[in-house]
């Protein structure tokens, strides 16, 4: 008998920086779960024709107009939560009814969200009009930076997945949340695409080459990263950094670039295909992540392209912020205090002295991706509980 389906819904789909969530619905679908895919809105992103198709609640919403919604959750934030979720509520009620006649129209069994911001906000009221049942995955951002009513958000809730062991402290805080149960499901990767090639050493007689890759906002760390180079500069350590990525901080961070004097050392690359991405770490020395928490407590978790380095070999560099400490330690790499670019260039020098270390370090990283990270076996224990509300 065919099973009713599973609304799974995501916020802008495709976005270039949320390659979990593709990947994860992918594999999900491998798995034959009656997922049916729901996004509020176009991503930043090109669909491929390889990534899962989903249906758009609010298909005419372009991506540049999708700056509405993120001021409207901006002016949220700066209102008592109750409040915040009374009038997004009402600002997004068309969402919701829309959410809830697709659930009708398709007969659906169950509610998923990937996020607790705005899609778990219309995924909860749309699961309580219709009275389903409900389940959610937080992140990062959608935690620490909580906007709305827990009691609509996690009340309903059969289970939570947490994707990094910071946002499952951060959310079990919640004590509806912790009675539902949260569990500690990480992203990980699709090991058969990245391929292990041991680093060379890094040749002395050429500048290092440093990447990063991400979005320009102030967690990740770019003015901590920039203030490093021009120390390393200024110790006679030429550096040349390729920068992946774009965000509403490029401005600000091009006029620090310039101030520093880096110019000549700092490649603005922009965004590439995330395909590209592998292809990259095998031009570079070094992958450098130097995330903060941010003034309003926004943090990482454990950065996706922190384990495509580690996965294919490339040593990585980065800070104790967030969750990054799950994955980065002084076995699988070079760790320095977060916001601390005297301790970051620190770091980097270390690395450069004790070349004897980068193979061993970066062994270790490998090993702990397959462990842990695998992508395909991480699907198998999310599926599990989609499996589970189906069964019952």
């Amino acid at each position: 008998m065919q099973k009713r389906p599973i609304i799974y819904l995501v916020g802008a789909y495709p976005q270039w920086s949320e390659t979990f969530v593709r990947q994860d619905l992918s594999l999900l679908l491998e798995l034959d779960l009656p997922l049916h895919p729901v996004a509020l809105f176009p991503g930043d992103t090109e669909r491929q024709a390889a990534w899962p198709e989903v249906s758009y609640l609010d298909a005419s919403l372009s991506p540049a107009s999708t700056d509405n919604v993120r001021v409207g959750a901006a002016i949220s934030r700066l209102l008592p939560r109750f409040l915040a979720t009374r009038l997004s509520l009402r600002r997004h009620a068309h969402r919701v009814r829309a959410l809830a006649e697709l659930a009708r129209a398709v007969n659906a069994c169950h509610i998923h969200v990937e996020f607790a911001d705005l899609p778990g906000l219309v995924g909860a009221a749309a699961a309580r009009k219709l009275g389903l049942s409900y389940s959610l995955s937080v992140h990062a951002r959608d935690v620490h930076l909580a906007k709305f009513d827990p009691a609509l958000v996690y009340g309903r809730a059969q289970f939570v997945v947490a994707c990094n062991r910071d946002a499952w402290r951060g959310v079990n805080s919640f004590p509806l949340a912790a009675r539902a149960g949260v569990h500690l499901i990480h992203h990980g990767l699709d090991l058969a695409a990245w391929h292990f090639h041991e680093s060379p050493v890094p040749d002395a007689s050429r500048p290092l080459r440093v990447l990063f890759v991400g979005r320009f906002v102030e967690k990740k760390g770019l003015n901590v990263l920039f203030r490093a180079l021009a120390r390393l500069q200024e110790n006679g350590h030429p550096v040349q950094l390729t920068l992946l990525g774009d965000g509403p901080l490029e401005a600000p961070l091009r006029s620090m670039s310039t101030m520093l004097g880096l110019d000549s050392c700092v490649r603005w690359e922009g965004v590439v295909p995330r395909e590209e991405v592998g292809q990259r770490m095998q031009d570079h020395d070094l992958l450098v992540m130097p995330s903060v928490v941010s003034r309003e407590g926004d943090r990482d978790g454990v950065p996706n392209v922190v384990l495509e380095a580690m996965a294919c070999g490339l040593p990585v560099v980065g800070s104790n912020a967030g969750s990054l400490p799950e994955v980065l330690d002084e076995r699988t790499g070079w760790v320095f205090p977060a916001g601390d670019d005297g301790g970051l260039a620190d770091t980097v020098e270390r690395f450069l002295v004790a070349p004897g270390k980068v193979v061993e370090r970066c062994r270790a990283a490998r090993q702990l991706v397959v462990r842990d990270f695998d992508a395909r076996a991480l699907a198998r224990r999310r599926a599990a509980l989609f499996q589970s509300l189906l069964t019952g």
